[in-house]
């Protein structure tokens, strides 16, 4: 699973732990992704989850089983479908 725009680390850590998925977790900020690897090594999930600090929309070309998009506005969406039409994805959904 590929998340752009993690904040704290919440969902990637609950798909991780409760679904046992692997989870790549993008977000800008140094404070948040700090945080989140903290919670993931405490939780021992460190090893299903890799915090990104980097800008979600930088993601290239992944093959993917699910996409998650932060809630965003209408007119930025249209940016993340772009993206995506640009060689984001593979197996699956999600996004916009």
């Amino acid at each position: 699973m590929v998340e752009a725009g993690c904040g704290w680390g919440a969902l990637a850590l609950y798909m991780a732990r409760n679904h046992g998925v692997t989870v790549k977790a993008y977000n800008i900020s140094h404070q948040q992704i700090a945080f989140a690897r903290q919670r993931a090594r405490r939780e021992g999930l460190d090893d299903r989850v890799e915090f990104i600090e980097d800008d979600g929309r930088h993601i290239e070309a992944v093959s993917y089983t699910h996409l998650t998009l932060p809630t965003i506005c209408f007119k930025c969406r249209s940016r993340w479908s772009a993206g995506r039409d640009r060689g984001w994805g593979g197996g699956g959904g999600g996004g916009g």
